[in-house]
């Protein structure tokens, strides 16, 4: 439901940084990085999982068991919101249009 705003903005937001004459080269590279976090999430997660559950001594169906893994995926995203707002201060010296 969100990322329709993310794959619409895809292309025009990376013409408005590199240019139109590497547009190719960006979106190529930008669709590229969206392949690489499914495929290290999950083992992260379950390494999250597995340790959490081991430490606490709790099988995998508590909801325990889970708390450090929702943490994880909240900073997760909480982070790249920082990120995405320190770029937009740089490239626009504002944080509002």
């Amino acid at each position: 439901m969100l990322f329709a705003a993310y794959w619409s903005l895809a292309v025009p937001v990376s013409g408005k940084i590199v240019g139109l004459s590497r547009l190719g080269s960006a979106v190529s590279f930008v669709f590229l990085m969206n392949v690489v976090p499914p495929i290290i999430s999950g083992p992260i997660g379950s390494a999250i999982l597995a340790t959490t559950t081991r430490n606490l001594g709790t099988s995998q169906e508590t909801p325990e068991a889970y708390r450090y893994l929702i943490i994880f995926t909240g900073l997760v995203n909480v982070c790249a919101g920082l990120i995405v707002a320190i770029v937009r201060i740089r490239l626009f010296r504002g944080f509002i249009a």
